[in-house]
Parts: structure tokens; sequence; C-alpha cells
């Protein structure tokens, strides 16, 4: 339980570090009053977005199996920093509004990939404990052994490279 959460403070260390240190070519934009924007800048503006979305989903899932662990103020503490991380966005990475979409598969993507590992650590069960109530869970128990895993990898990839590639 310890690691767990010294595990999740050095991960929101980490964000908070990176979010108000990265203007790197920001000077681009104000010389040249065009459409170019620096690979750099549109790299970590990607990587804000991966960061961001990935931490709010796995303190989501944290938060949801310490609830069911029965280690309610954590879990709920976890899933309070879980909204917060998704409030405080707009003011960490710029939002391309004719790009909405993008935005809602990648967090789709990546909560299928994240969540569900991160809730059985939380719950203390195996990483890839497949539940017996759920109508996901259903499906998974008549699918074939690896498709889980395969269709979780793939879904992460996605998830990842979404952003990287400007949601195109």
């Amino acid at each position: 339980m310890k690691t767990l959460i010294t595990m999740l403070l050095i991960l929101l260390f980490t964000i908070a570090i990176f979010g108000q240190s990265s203007t790197v070519g920001l000077d681009y934009q104000t010389k040249f009053k065009s459409d170019y924007k620096p690979a750099k800048v549109h790299n970590n503006e990607a990587l804000k977005t991966i960061l961001i979305y990935s931490t709010s989903i796995i303190l989501n899932g944290v938060g949801d199996g310490l609830n069911n662990n029965h280690h309610k103020q954590l879990g709920h503490a976890c899933n309070a920093l879980s909204i917060g991380t998704l409030v405080v966005s707009p003011f960490i990475m710029t939002y391309n509004k004719h790009k909405w979409y993008g935005y809602i598969l990648d967090y789709a993507f990546l909560r299928y990939s994240l969540f569900d590992v991160s809730y059985n650590i939380a719950n203390g069960q195996r990483y890839n404990y497949i539940g017996t109530t759920a109508g996901t869970d259903i499906i998974f128990h008549k699918a074939p052994a690896n498709f889980r895993t395969f269709t979780k990898g793939i879904s992460l990839t996605v998830g990842i490279f979404l952003p990287i590639n400007d949601y195109k």
C-alpha cells in the first residue's frame, strides 16, 4: 500500500513539474504569425495529453479498486485526484476545438487499456483478472485465450499514437 501511494505521488509530482516547465518553442508562434507549429511544441502537447489522460484513468482505477477493497478514504482521494486531473487539463495543455472527437477517442482507447489493470492491482487481484458480472467480462470469458491482451495492446498503441499524429 505504501509503494502504491508513493508511486502515485511521484507520478503526480512529475506531471506537475512537466506541465509548469513545458514552454519549449513558444517563441516561434509569436515570430512568424502563421500556422507553422514546430515539432517540439506538437510533441509536448501530445505527451501532455497522454500523461494527463493516463494519470486520470490510472487514478480512477486505483480509487475504485481501493473503494472496493474497503480503503474508502484513500479510494475517494484517488477518485478526486482523477477528476481534478481532468479539470486542470485545460490549464496545462492546449485543446484544438476542431479535433474534439480525437480527444474523446484517445481517452476511450487509453481507458480501455489501462483502467482494468490499475483496478485489479489496487483491488488485490492479478493484473489480468476477468470478473463475472459486467457485460464485457462475459464477452471476454467467451473470447479466445489471448483476445483481451491483444485488444488492450492495440488499444494502448492507438491511444498513444492518436495525439502524436495530431488526431489524423
